[in-house]
């Protein structure tokens, strides 16, 4: 079997200065700061991967997958641990990570159908994942009004049915009344839950 070798850290953001960004580099760094130099780490933005983002038919792909989706398939078979990284819009994740999720996350790679009692088994198994949300709906209305949506979705409906373990969903709100010392608190909560991250797989 094929060692596992990588720690991709996916996100979504079309601005340099984003949040968002501030938040992959803070995990990925310090994952290189804590002895995971040895591995195959990467940080990538899902603006640069080129690919139609809408699926063409139910499932799987009418058409032959890009290049890029066949390598994202390749380096997500090759992982351990799977990072994303996105803003909260309209309740949800953004249009170009359901894309990914259509396109990459197809039947016979990332699960398939059988004939069991749930009816599907999961090809991911063995995976962890960590998610952190940035939003500006205050959590406590996201929480108890709209039920935390993108929390049952992404971490019940796509990365569990395939069989990937969420260990860290964090959400970071409100973001557009943050100033800069409450940015340091957060990165700083990123930070802590990357160490935990090695020590829990690695002492």
């Amino acid at each position: 079997m094929k060692k596992q070798s990588k720690i991709l850290v996916f996100y979504v953001s079309n601005h340099s200065d984003s949040f968002v960004k501030a938040i992959s580099e803070t995990y990925y760094n310090i994952l290189e700061e804590n002895g995971f130099d040895i591995f195959d780490i990467e940080l990538i933005n899902l603006y640069d991967i080129k690919f139609d983002p809408v699926l063409k038919q139910r499932t799987g792909d009418i058409h032959k997958p890009e290049e890029d989706v066949v390598n994202i398939r390749n380096k997500i078979s090759d992982s351990f641990h799977i990072v994303f990284v996105f803003p909260l819009w309209w309740g949800g994740m953004p249009a170009l990570l359901k894309g990914f999720f259509d396109r990459v996350f197809v039947s016979g790679f990332a699960f398939k159908y059988d004939n069991s009692l749930k009816g599907w088994k999961p090809l991911l198994l063995g995976k962890t994942s960590s998610v952190f949300v940035t939003m500006d709906t205050p959590m406590w209305y996201y929480r108890y009004v709209f039920k935390r949506p993108v929390y049952n979705q992404l971490k019940k409906t796509i990365l569990e049915f395939c069989g990937v373990k969420v260990i860290d969903f964090k959400f970071f709100s409100v973001v557009k009344k943050s100033d800069l010392n409450i940015r340091k608190k957060w990165l700083k909560e990123v930070e802590n839950l990357a160490i935990d991250f090695v020590k829990k797989r690695y002492h």
